[in-house]
């Protein structure tokens, strides 16, 4: 009796029990583990269809999930402040479109069957219960919403500059600039001659960090923070001039380049890039994209601060972070169990 006692002991405390330890917890919510793996196992079917075969990125799922728990978590405990609530009707509507897509703008609209057979196929198809998937849609319009809220703090007429960049290959090219801006040329034409448009706006981008947005299945809350900003109309520009732009679009560059006094030159950045604010306005409207840019940091900030004040516990890492740590255990029983 005792050895048939001991393997089913085993059983449930490598399977059972594991699947119940706590990998996050946030203020009084808890996720289990089993319940990460259940979600992870959906995710990585999705990314399997969708042509994801790199094992990194297969392994990196859980990660991701748990920050998508977490954000998702921290912003729903902040709700009830910001005045933001989901009806049922957004949900079942955000459900819709993320089954479907968005609804044609012309010609015959899917039918109740097709929605309902679309969705069923779906569930079937990344092993997820219709509970699960509905929640994770009402996490997507719940921080889609705070993040319009939290956006709206953002005033749109600032301070802002009118900026002209002129930057070089090498530092020996930035030599002959410097030369040639002490014997009397001016900022302006130099730039002209020797920027591109295109060199311009690699040097202008959003502060925002993507990893840190808490983001949900689906498009509604995931946001593009790697790409360039166009500045204001990149057409009307000439080459060399970045345009009018607030402080928070900058890059890490932001504050030395914002308080250049007008008509002074930076000193040259990394060796290839000097600037020039030739215009400041203290009230002017921003561009609607440095906007966006500038709302999406905003909220990002929001959550860091709400994030700390509600108090994010996770129990989760990869093994070698640490050989003695009670968190590591975890990540292994899950990839073992992922497929």
């Amino acid at each position: 009796m005792v050895a048939i006692a001991l393997p089913i002991y085993g059983y449930y405390r490598e399977n059972i029990s594991s699947a119940h330890a706590a990998v996050s917890t946030v203020g009084d919510t808890e996720f289990d583990l089993g319940y990460l793996l259940k979600l992870s196992k959906s995710e990585a079917l999705v990314a399997v269809q969708g042509g994801v075969t790199s094992a990194q990125d297969i392994q990196n799922i859980p990660f991701l999930i748990l920050d998508q728990l977490e954000g998702s978590q921290v912003v729903r405990a902040k709700a009830p402040e910001l005045g933001v609530e989901v009806t049922d009707a957004e949900v079942d509507a955000a459900l819709r479109e993320f089954i479907l897509g968005p609804p044609p703008t012309e010609g015959e609209q899917p039918s109740e069957a097709d929605f309902q057979q679309a969705r069923l196929s779906y569930l079937d198809a990344v092993d997820m219960s219709a509970a699960d998937l509905r929640k994770r849609i009402e996490d997507g319009v719940l921080v889609e919403k705070a993040q319009d809220v939290v956006g709206q703090q953002v005033p749109e007429v600032q301070e802002q500059i009118h900026l002209w960049a002129i930057s070089t290959q090498t530092e020996e090219q930035m030599f002959v600039v410097l030369a040639r801006l002490r014997s009397g040329e001016e900022f302006i034409a130099l730039a002209k001659e020797y920027n591109t448009l295109a060199a311009d706006l690699d040097l202008i981008g959003p502060s925002l960090d993507a990893t840190s947005t808490p983001a949900t299945e689906g498009d509604a809350t995931s946001t593009d923070a790697t790409s360039t900003p166009p500045v204001e109309d990149p057409e009307a520009n000439e080459p060399g001039e970045l345009g009018w732009i607030p402080k928070g679009a900058l890059t890490d560059l932001g504050d030395i380049l914002f308080d250049l006094p007008v008509g002074e030159i930076s000193e040259p950045i990394e060796g290839t890039a000097i600037y020039l604010v030739d215009e400041r306005d203290p009230a002017r409207a921003v561009d609607e994209t440095f906007l966006s840019v500038l709302r999406q940091d905003h909220f990002v900030d929001w959550f860091q601060e709400q994030r700390d004040e509600v108090g994010v516990e996770r129990c989760f890492e990869v093994p070698f972070a640490d050989a003695n740590s009670d968190c590591s255990w975890q990540y292994g029983w899950l990839l073992e169990r992922l497929f």
